[in-house]
């Protein structure tokens, strides 16, 4: 087995039997559909977070070595052609 150093062979069958458990399957489709069609999407594809931020900053010429979380919320919203949801 290619894993048995990283997990025992119980931990396993405890994963398994949680993810075969009906209750997962009720909890994990229900949120499988809540972030199918989020309120606000992300915009900015694969940058990330850490990415967008260090974009920004040296944008700016910033000395600051962070933002805000609500400036990097909004900020990831924003289209490439500049299009933001008016609810955000």
């Amino acid at each position: 087995m290619k894993y048995a150093e990283i997990i025992s062979a119980e931990e396993w069958d405890n994963f398994v039997a949680k993810r075969r458990n009906e209750k997962f399957h009720e909890v994990s489709d229900k949120n499988r559909k809540r972030a199918s069609k989020p309120a606000y999407p992300y915009k900015k594809g694969r940058t990330g977070y850490a990415r967008l931020q260090q974009r920004i900053l040296a944008e700016d010429k910033s000395d600051a070595t962070s933002l805000p979380e609500h400036v990097l919320w909004k900020a990831a919203r924003v289209g490439k052609d500049g299009d933001v949801v008016e609810a955000v």
